[in-house]
């Protein structure tokens, strides 16, 4: 990002939206993925970008655009720590002594769930027909046949199974 972000303390004067600022407004927004921020660097007010936006359906088609670029460099990114990872220092009795190449597991569980939700998610959907009506349950893992069938098909109840 070419400008770093600051606390504003003196509220800025907001002028009109012209191509230029326009234009500088889409680069930070690609770069950002904040139009409130993007629309600060630029001297103009949010709202003005969303009124451009409801008036001008190319300058919408273009905010769209900015925004898939930013999705890009956030994949990348990702990419980047799950395969290659990132420097991180080493330090022993206070001292640096070295670096090493760590890579994300969690980035890649986050991306696998997102990529296959059906294979990976934390969740398990079932199917549920009572009286017949259906519904969803969540369970929060896989369960055994044995302990799907003992919790909801049709065995009594144990002190366990009753609230509190």
């Amino acid at each position: 990002m070419s400008e770093e972000r600051q606390p504003r303390t003196i509220p800025l004067r907001y002028v009109k939206l012209t191509p230029e600022k326009q234009m500088r407004f889409l680069m930070h927004l690609a770069e950002s993925g904040n139009v409130t921020f993007s629309a600060d660097a630029v001297g103009v007010s949010r709202q003005a970008i969303y009124d451009l936006k409801e008036r001008n359906e190319g300058f919408a088609d273009e905010c769209e655009l900015a925004m898939a670029r930013y999705d890009s460099f956030l994949e990348e990114e990702l990419n980047m720590r799950i395969f290659e990872g990132v420097e991180r220092p080493i330090f022993q009795r206070g001292e640096l002594v070295g670096h090493e190449r760590v890579k994300s597991d969690r980035m890649l569980e986050l991306a696998l769930r997102a990529r296959m939700p059906e294979k990976y998610s934390e969740r398990l959907a079932a199917k549920l027909e009572h009286s017949g009506s259906a519904g969803v349950l969540v369970v929060p893992g896989p369960m055994d046949m044995a302990a799907w069938m003992e919790k909801f098909g049709g065995a009594k109840p144990t002190p366990e199974d009753k609230p509190e």
